[in-house]
């Protein structure tokens, strides 16, 4: 049995709002979210998923031809469920934390710092499946 791990970096110490890099994920089973943040980082960080054979634009307006949504995200450290819309509000100490996204059917994916008023994010998306 062989596992295929992916390790990519989306946000390097983004320091502002905005959209990470847009992550092709059609061949993975599972998706691991890796969250660290410095200089006390105040935000919240949104996943945004799409189903569409082709990459939507995530940095545009949902639309009949760009179609995408947020994602919701398990916390691996307490197992709460933060849903898409809400996003994770990261504030003052600085994290480095695991979530599970629920990326069941997704082939791209992204992250998204939005309400951002200090520090800098880094965020990695692992992909991986069961073989």
């Amino acid at each position: 049995m062989s596992r295929q791990i992916i390790n990519q970096t989306v946000l390097t110490d983004k320091a502002a709002t905005g959209v990470g890099l847009t992550v092709s994920v059609a061949d993975s089973q599972h998706l691991i979210l890796t969250l660290a943040t410095s200089n006390s980082a105040n935000c919240k960080i949104k996943i945004y998923g799409s189903a569409e054979e082709s990459s939507p634009d995530f940095s545009a307006a949902q639309s009949v031809t760009n179609i995408w949504s947020p994602i919701g995200i398990y916390d691996l450290d307490n197992g709460s469920f933060s849903a898409g819309s809400s996003g994770i509000v990261l504030t003052g100490t600085d994290v480095c934390k695991l979530y599970e996204v629920n990326s069941d059917g997704l082939r791209w994916i992204t992250v998204v710092v939005t309400d951002y008023t200090a520090g800098k994010i880094t965020a990695h998306i692992t992909q991986f499946s069961n073989l």
